[in-house]
């Protein structure tokens, strides 16, 4: 008996090691032959989706506040006080006039209508210091050093405030345990379970949002240096949080794809590097199970115009040799991306070597227009074409739906509100059948139908099998979501809402699955697993992890139940080797030396217990001979010419604010400097001679929102050297020229109404009850409460006649009453030159918060000029007063 303890103790040591810090507790598959997939969520403090039994991951980055102000908006003076994990390494004192924060505040669980569980949470951490909470928290049960116990009754969020920290011994490691675990959970099974029983039926899980693929513009990635990566500036999973710009770290996506028994799908980065690419690729081969399959996508729908890196990957199209410039932008963007996908995917399989074959490389193209994926993997433009036979599968997302919640059918489904269900038979004929809805196919508007979904399948199956790939999906679904100014109809959304919580969405998605299986694809995603319905879309199977089963998650189920997956690399068997997914961000080197050393230990152990001298020898031999080898990289001798310098002395810029290049060559006379930019206009690039060696200063354009890149090189001599230099402002202004101040957001949409007058202007905007003057000479400026009551308030007053033979009119209804009854403005503004007011959706758009921050909206377009509102204390869009057009 004692023997076999000891085998069994160092065979758990080494089962430890190879699960590592940051492993999930086994789970029995559930997935064998699952044909279904899906992915994630956006992750953020409102996500509905709590993932990890420590709540503190998904918290939102820390809110410079005081008791007052909820946020004094001084995050760049906190970030110098951050730890390399993210926590205040200090706070200001109470006299420190320099700064108007004093704590450092963050949320949870934000206004999740209460649907997230409620309890008692412990909050631990290390350090000194003292925190506070507010929102749902009702009492603090417990304190003690290091921990407290607090008592949540959900509602709309937890609040956590550091208050307090000690300069050398800072608060720091915070940890939110939910209810019903321990710290030890939190470190060990790491994921709750209701988030576990969600996901644990797909085969294929797509980290995309959780990467953060769509808004790397905005993250935190110097381009400064060209040997610089992304790869450095990757989310580790030691960070405070993970709902950071640069996204969940690697080692999560891993380890809870190795937890579930599921595939990873990553989508990378349009600016990930060679070596980039490199890092992330031996990182997953070295610690996914070795019976798990790769999916591999380069960035994310890059032929979207609703997207900033397909037009960055146009201007590197441009500039490359290789892509021809006999074809359209367009079409160079599809090449491009075509060849960098096959570029990626040729790293990605030299990385794993032998394994190769459990990757599968796809190139993801729009489901609606099959032309775009014939340019994407023949990659006509590119000399080194085709791309298909350097991939293993065309990806598509064949949504169905979408043409429902367009700008041209609002008033159509507007109508159908008003039907005794509400609209919901018509909505469902016209997604099965699409014969509600007028034809608009003359204006290139494609009924996106259930069988019309099937049929961009099917089409991309024929083009698939005569190129020898097969069909996949990355993404798919029902698509209702208003676009244009419909998202903002209450009526609609309420329609879209109840829609996807309708039965008959479940007999829908039955026909929807059942038709795409049909055509032979291969895994279908769905998008998405959980998330809130709001106006801008009902994606989530279901909304909240712990609501019931829905009608869509109840189709997903049936069809995983019903039709087993039936392609060959459906089921893998692993024959790899895997280390560990630690917590800390190690060398995966590192991890492999050490799992090596257990093996001579094993082997010991049997020595001793059986054939000492064999066994010994054996050890011995392995303990020397058998380690793996460290490669150092090879001296790369220097040549000549060469650039030895090129450098900005800025890392990000604002619109408007100087950069300076400098740079030092050696073995050339000359050079060229390429400036790119890219942004909501589409950008641009320019060239200039410049000396071999030199500085220059380059102001940025005002309404240039993206990034810049600058290229130094000389064709001739071979030399090219690269900065990419982001913009700080964190949203593309809509408005041009740009005003002189970033925009915080992008633009929304809402129903307003403009009435001109003969010296100025009435603004009203329904959703906020709210009416502004303004005067052409900037005399008046003001704002009031709409009023109006229909009941009890005159329409217009009769005894006010306009002049005879004018064009002028008196204002009516809510208009007229503040033009009646506001002492001044009516001599302030004179008659109103239009008989009624002219409706239109109006854009808004705001600067960063501050005490001088301000909002941009459109007049009607018949005056073609924009409005510019200061800003409200509060974050509601609402306006305190007007200020000069």
């Amino acid at each position: 008996m004692r023997k076999v303890l000891v085998v069994i103790s160092i065979g758990t040591l080494m089962m430890l090691g190879m699960r590592g810090v940051f492993a999930g507790s086994p789970r029995i598959p559930n997935n064998t032959t699952s044909p279904i997939g899906t992915n994630f969520h956006f992750f953020s403090d409102w996500s509905s989706e709590y993932v990890f039994i420590n709540a503190f991951r998904m918290a939102r980055p820390w809110i410079t506040s005081n008791w007052d102000d909820w946020d004094t908006f001084e995050s760049n003076d906190l970030a110098n006080h951050l730890d390399a994990n993210g926590y205040p390494t200090q706070l200001p004192s109470a006299n420190d006039s320099s700064v108007l924060y004093r704590h450092a505040t963050t949320l949870m669980f934000n206004d999740l209508k209460g649907q997230y569980p409620g309890g008692e949470y412990l909050v631990l951490y290390d350090g000194e210091g003292k925190l506070a909470y507010g929102r749902d928290v009702a009492e603090i049960v417990h304190t003690q050093p290091g921990q407290d116990v607090i008592r949540v009754v959900p509602n709309n969020g937890i609040v956590l405030r550091i208050i307090e920290t000690t300069p050398g011994n800072h608060l720091r490691n915070i940890r939110v345990i939910m209810p019903g675990y321990t710290p030890a959970d939190a470190e060990t099974q790491i994921y709750h379970d209701h988030f576990l029983d969600a996901i644990d039926q797909f085969r294929v899980l797509r980290f995309m949002d959780w990467m953060r693929t769509n808004w790397d513009e905005d993250g935190p990635i110097d381009r400064s240096n060209t040997n610089t990566n992304i790869w450095s500036e990757r989310a580790l999973p030691t960070d405070a949080f993970y709902t950071t710009s640069a996204g969940l770290p690697v080692e999560v996506m891993v380890d809870l794809s190795n937890t579930v028994h599921a595939d990873p799908w990553f989508t990378l980065s349009h600016l990930a590097t060679d070596s980039d690419m490199q890092q992330f690729a031996q990182l997953v081969h070295d610690t996914l199970s070795p019976d798990r399959r790769v999916y591999l996508e380069y960035s994310n729908e890059v032929w979207n115009y609703g997207f900033t890196q397909g037009t960055w990957i146009e201007q590197k199209a441009k500039l490359d040799g290789q892509i021809s410039s006999n074809g359209t932008d367009f079409q160079r963007r599809l090449s491009w991306y075509g060849k960098r996908s096959t570029e990626m995917c040729s790293i990605w399989k030299t990385v794993w070597g032998a394994e190769s074959d459990r990757i599968t490389c796809t190139i993801a193209t729009q489901a609606a227009n099959p032309w775009v994926g014939e340019q994407m993997l023949d990659c006509p433009l590119w000399s080194g074409g085709p791309c298909y036979d350097k991939v293993d599968a065309v990806a598509i997302a064949p949504y169905f739906g979408q043409h429902i919640g367009m700008p041209a059918y609002r008033a159509e489904v507007k109508a159908w509100t008003n039907d005794g269900d509400g609209g919901l038979n018509k909505l469902f004929q016209e997604m099965e059948f699409g014969n509600v809805l007028t034809d608009r196919s003359d204006q290139h508007i494609n009924k996106t139908t259930v069988s019309k979904a099937i049929s961009y399948t099917q089409a991309y199956k024929s083009m698939a099998d005569a190129r020898g790939i097969a069909v996949v999906s990355y993404e798919g679904g029902q698509h209702l979501a208003g676009i244009g100014g419909v998202q903002n109809d209450q009526d609609i959304h309420y329609l879209f809402m109840e829609a996807n919580k309708d039965p008959r969405m479940k007999t829908l998605y039955e026909t929807y699955l059942a038709g795409w299986h049909d055509t032979g694809a291969q895994f279908f995603l769905h998008y998405a697993n959980s998330g809130l319905y709001t106006n801008w879309g009902y994606w989530g199977a279901k909304e909240f992890l712990n609501e019931p089963l829905t009608p869509k998650q109840e189709a997903v189920e049936t069809h995983i139940a019903s039709t087993p997956c039936d392609w060959s690399t459906c089921s893998l068997g692993g024959s790899g080797t895997v280390t560990a997914v630690a917590l800390q961000a190690q060398n995966a080197s590192k991890h492999a030396a050490k799992l090596w050393l257990l093996i001579p230990i094993l082997l010991l152990t049997v020595a001793v217990l059986r054939h000492r001298k064999l066994g010994l020898l054996l050890c011995l031999f392995l303990f020397v001979g058998c380690q793996p080898s460290v490669v150092e990289p090879a001296a790369v001798e220097s040549t000549t010419p060469v650039i030895l310098d090129f450098v900005s002395d800025v890392t990000d810029f604002l619109p408007g604010v100087p950069i300076l290049l400098s740079w030092d060559t050696e073995g050339v006379s000359s050079m060229q400097l390429r400036t790119m930019t890219f942004d909501n206009a589409g950008g641009g690039v320019s060239e200039q001679a410049v000396n071999a060696d030199g500085s220059l200063l380059i102001t940025p354009a005002l309404q240039r929102a993206g990034s810049i890149v600058f290229e130094l090189y000389n064709t001739d001599a071979g030399l090219s050297r690269v900065i990419e230099i982001k913009n700080l402002c964190s949203a593309v202004w809509v408005f041009l020229p740009a005003p002189d101040q970033c925009s915080a957001l992008p633009q929304i949409y809402v129903d307003a109404v403009t009435l001109p007058f003969e010296h100025g202007y009435m603004m009203y905007i329904p959703s906020l009850s709210s009416i502004w003057v303004t005067t052409t000479d900037g005399s008046l400026t003001w704002t009031v409460r709409d009023t109006y009551d229909p009941l009890v308030d005159m329409f217009e007053d009769p005894t006010i006649n306009p002049p005879l033979l004018s064009n002028f009119y008196e204002p009516t209804a809510a208009m007229g009453k503040v033009w009646r009854e506001e002492p001044g403005v009516r001599d302030a503004l004179g008659w109103s030159t239009f008989i009624l007011p002219l409706p239109y959706i109006a854009i808004i758009q705001c600067t960063n918060y501050t005490r001088d921050g301000f909002c941009m909206m459109n007049s009607a377009p018949l005056f073609g000029f924009n409005f510019r509102f200061s800003r409200d204390p509060i974050w509601n869009l609402d306006f305190n007063g007007l200020l000069n057009p």
